[in-house]
């Protein structure tokens, strides 16, 4: 054999060493939940990829990867606050798989030892949510603004570029935009319930308009209008001072 053959043989055996020595490292793989625990965050999940094993004749055959378990939940989180999804089985999440053993620092959150020497082990593995297949693509993504939605848009809360903020369902909108003008456009019935007092104010004029209105107290309500006064308590209508008795 030649210097030349000699060089190419050795270099196809570091290929397939190289080949090799990869196909032990894990680093992120797209799976589907199959079961979720909200008391530990953790969900058991499906690796979607399928792996390649050597048959006894030599021949390679697509086999199932093995059920991940106990996978810590990524929630976006930080000082006192979080934001939480709903997960349900079948939900898409990407797995992606920490250096080192993950477990002693799972039950403390301390810094501490690895359990064992593995590295970029399927054991190890985290669950973030978001990536999903051409399947499941939400309709009418926005390309313009900033959504919190459900998958079929029917519940959302919408922030535009010119600072306006949107919140509706099947029920009606709620809209405040940048000079601070609040447009609620509402279906059914519309009740406001305070322990305390309520108080509605306007530099402007302000008006109702409606088949019938009914304003309840258990005290009194009071009603003014520049130098124009009106109080009603359960016993007595008073008009700018001059009281009405009220007989039942």
């Amino acid at each position: 054999m030649n210097r030349l053959e000699r060089h190419t043989t050795r270099t196809k055996e570091l290929q397939v060493f190289g080949e090799s020595l990869k196909a032990e490292f894990w680093t992120k793989i797209p799976c589907t939940v199959t079961e979720y625990d909200p008391e530990t965050l953790t969900i058991k999940a499906q690796p979607m990829i399928q792996g390649s094993q050597r048959q006894t004749d030599g021949t390679f055959q697509d086999v199932d990867l093995p059920l991940l378990l106990d996978v810590p939940v990524l929630f976006p989180n930080a000082g006192d606050f979080s934001i939480t999804f709903p997960i349900k089985e079948g939900d898409n999440c990407l797995v992606f798989f920490a250096d080192r053993c993950i477990d002693f620092w799972h039950e403390s959150g301390e810094i501490s030892p690895a359990r064992s020497f593995r590295m970029h082990d399927l054991s190890d593995g985290f669950a973030y949510f978001g990536p999903r297949p051409k399947t499941k693509i939400p309709a009418e993504v926005s390309t313009e603004n900033f959504e919190i939605r459900n998958e079929d848009g029917t519940l959302k809360i919408l922030m535009t570029p010119d600072k306006t903020i949107t919140a509706q369902n099947e029920g009606g909108t709620i809209t405040l935009d940048n000079e601070g003008n609040l447009t609620m456009t509402l279906k059914g019935a519309h009740n406001i319930t305070a322990d305390g007092d309520l108080s509605i104010e306007a530099q402007g004029s302000a008006s109702i308009t409606c088949n019938e209105a009914t304003i309840e107290a258990q005290s009194s309500v009071t009603a003014s209008a520049g130098s124009c006064k009106i109080e009603m308590s359960s016993s007595q209508v008073a008009i700018n001072g001059y009281s009405l008795t009220v007989k039942p």
